[in-house]
């Protein structure tokens, strides 16, 4: 965030990878001067139970972790040993990091 920002890249919104990812990105908005989500809106993937500490508070992907743990033990230790896809169904959680674009 701190070389976009060095850069002078505008942008008026950031998908982080993972939400601490996120809330750094925030944090170096904030230091930078820059409003989230006035300016830059910003949203994360996982869905942390940190993500509500964070201010503001993180808007999200919402992935069941608990779900893909167990998931992964099943396939590693009960698996047929072939290839297997599983979906695992997510959301979006909005949080005071995102806002509607503003059209001008």
């Amino acid at each position: 965030m701190a070389t976009l920002l060095a850069a002078g890249k505008k942008f008026t919104a950031l998908l982080a990878g993972n939400d601490l990812m996120a809330a750094g990105a925030i944090a170096a908005l904030r230091e930078a001067g820059v409003r989230v989500p006035e300016d830059v809106s910003v949203a994360g993937y996982d869905d942390l139970p940190t993500a509500v500490d964070v201010w503001p508070a993180l808007t999200t992907v919402h992935v069941p972790l608990e779900d893909v743990g167990r998931l992964a033990v099943e396939l590693a230790f009960g698996g047929s040993g072939m290839q297997t896809t599983i979906t695992v169904p997510t959301h979006l959680v909005v949080r005071g990091s995102t806002t509607a674009p503003q059209r001008t």
